[in-house]
């Protein structure tokens, strides 16, 4: 049976969600079953069979365990393997070590970091010769590229190069895929507003504005306060709604609170949308055009600040004044409005899981 392991270190959720989303479509593509999309691959590349889902094992250390299990629910032959967010490069190195063992992957895919977060993929990429390598290759800091000779590296030790919606320093990889976003969903997976509205504890025909707590739990209560403060005493004419996420203790049992994972499901019921401004959610807002509020935070690699609205910790007149002026807006083309006008995309998830299949398919037949 062929097999799959993927390097999902970050410390945030992002890694795991696009880790996830491709090995959901990997599963669909070499099983039993799934959606299938044209896609252009090398002609070296037999077509996808389908057939017996492989295993696939994805390694994870973010705090938000939780979300990422019940994301991680359904996938034929997945495992996950759940790393300590604090855990020493040591650690991980002995992990990396003892899954690339114990699964023998056909096909190594790795998250954003072409060494490993803390460089423990440096001996293991030069020594494991066996392993198709797989980079998801996202931005990265100038300094932390240079420090690294990391465009040098990738052209060294990695096959491929699936780049995911973003420019990307190794887009001069000879062996390269240009797909969307990869988001958890594609437009056609989405829920039927009744059904989104009752996940997001809405009456009939109701829409909502939905905070979006994600990054550290600091970060969760600072935009909850925002929230609170906005429901008690603004005149926004739409109901509020939080996203909480299942790993942190809520702030209370307010009525405000929603729990729904993957959230993207519930896109048809909401009318805007207030958050960070990571991947996923910059990502997700933009291709279901539902107008969102994203604040900058600050991270180590991930330059939030190119998809932000807001640069600075969000205050609620900060957020409510952007917040009324997306609500004077029109509507028209968002995913809440009439199903006609709404707009279409395929998650990148689907190309690059089938590119995936194509070469599980390939290393099958070569045995």
């Amino acid at each position: 049976m062929s097999s799959c392991l993927y390097y999902a270190l970050g410390g945030g959720l992002g890694h795991a969600w696009r880790s996830l989303a491709i090995a959901r479509q990997v599963a669909f593509s070499t099983g039993a079953g799934g959606r299938s999309v044209p896609l252009a691959a090398p002609p070296c590349m037999p077509p996808v069979a389908t057939g017996q889902a492989p295993t696939q094992c994805v390694l994870i250390n973010t705090p938000f365990a939780q979300s990422a299990t019940r994301l991680a629910a359904g996938i034929e032959g997945l495992t996950l393997r759940m790393l300590a967010p604090s855990g020493t490069t040591h650690a991980a190195l002995d992990s990396v070590r003892c899954a690339l063992h114990q699964f023998q992957p056909d096909v190594l895919i790795v998250d954003t970091f072409p060494r490993g977060l803390g460089g423990e993929l440096f001996r293991l990429l030069r020594s494991w010769d066996c392993t198709c390598k797989v980079l998801v290759g996202r931005q990265l800091p100038d300094e932390y590229l240079q420090q690294f000779d990391l465009r040098r590296f990738v052209q060294r030790h990695y096959d491929y190069v699936i780049v995911p919606g973003e420019s990307s320093p190794f887009s001069d990889h000879p062996r390269l895929l240009n797909v969307p976003p990869i988001l958890v969903r594609s437009s056609d997976e989405l829920l039927e507003p009744d059904e989104a509205r009752r996940r997001l504890r809405l009456s009939p025909s109701e829409d909502c504005i939905l905070f979006v707590g994600s990054g550290t739990a600091d970060e969760c209560l600072e935009l909850w306060h925002v929230a609170r403060e906005l429901a008690e005493r603004s005149e926004l004419p739409l109901p509020l709604r939080f996203a909480w996420p299942s790993d942190l203790d809520p702030p209370g049992t307010d009525t405000m609170l929603v729990d729904a994972v993957p959230l993207l499901e519930c896109y048809r019921a909401v009318r805007a949308i207030v958050g960070n401004a990571g991947y996923h959610l910059a990502h997700e807002t933009r291709s279901a055009q539902v107008p969102a509020v994203l604040v900058a935070r600050q991270r180590l690699y991930d330059r939030q600040l190119t998809r932000a609205t807001v640069a600075e910790s969000p205050t609620a007149s900060v957020v409510e004044r952007q917040l009324q002026r997306i609500l004077a807006t029109p509507c028209s083309g968002s995913i809440a409005a009439d199903p006609r006008t709404r707009p279409q995309w395929t998650s990148g998830a689907v190309a690059a899981g089938e590119f995936i299949g194509r070469m599980l398919c390939k290393t099958r037949e070569a045995r």
